[in-house]
């Protein structure tokens, strides 16, 4: 610390609080046999959402990246989406989006069962200002899986097309590629004030 923030912080009075932003709303956890999670009567107290997620097919098709959906209100019209990606693997590098892009939400890093069973895909979603019906809902993801040699990193941003406050939110497993989540992925949704 320099010596000047160590003389301004020396002058506070009381104590330095640190507050918890991150408040637990649900968990959700795949059974093997549904490849759909489901988040609904969302409480609208908050500023922002976030899930936190590991996950796994249980297709012998996954590869990376592999999607899935996310869904809001039950909306699964593609064509209100618009995103764009940026993603890795270690040795090539590509991007792309534009609207109805990943119809309309990818999940990657959720390996299918052609890998490890021990290998899950991890990531943080982001859902900006989901109760403000002034504007359209902006979500940001970080995701990626290591697979021992392989795998990847993907940063995608996505927009709703609109105004609604988010009051559920349901992940959809791909069918080809994920199938249904393994029963030892989870998905947590938080609140942040």
């Amino acid at each position: 610390m320099s010596p000047i923030l160590g003389i301004y912080a020396s002058q506070i009075s009381g104590h330095l609080v640190v507050s918890n932003s991150y408040y637990s709303i649900a968990t959700g956890y795949g059974t093997g046999s549904s490849g759909t999670i489901t988040f609904s009567s969302i409480p609208q107290t908050y500023s922002h959402l976030q899930i936190r997620y590991m996950a796994k097919g249980t297709s012998s098709a996954g590869g990376y990246p592999t999607s899935s959906n996310l869904y809001f209100n039950g909306d699964t019209n593609a064509s209100n989406h618009s995103s764009h990606n940026l993603r890795g693997d270690g040795s090539s590098v590509a991007g792309g989006g534009g609207p109805g892009a990943d119809a309309p939400f990818a999940i990657p890093g959720s390996y299918g069962s052609w890998s490890s069973s021990s290998i899950l895909g991890v990531g943080v979603i982001d859902i900006l200002d989901y109760t403000n019906t002034n504007k359209n809902k902006v979500i940001r993801t970080l995701t990626g899986a290591d697979a021992n040699g392989t795998g990847g990193v993907l940063l995608m941003s996505d927009m709703w097309i609109n105004t609604s406050a988010i009051t559920s939110i349901s992940i959809v497993a791909d069918s080809t590629y994920i199938g249904n989540w393994s029963s030892n992925s989870q998905f947590a949704l938080y609140g942040i004030k």
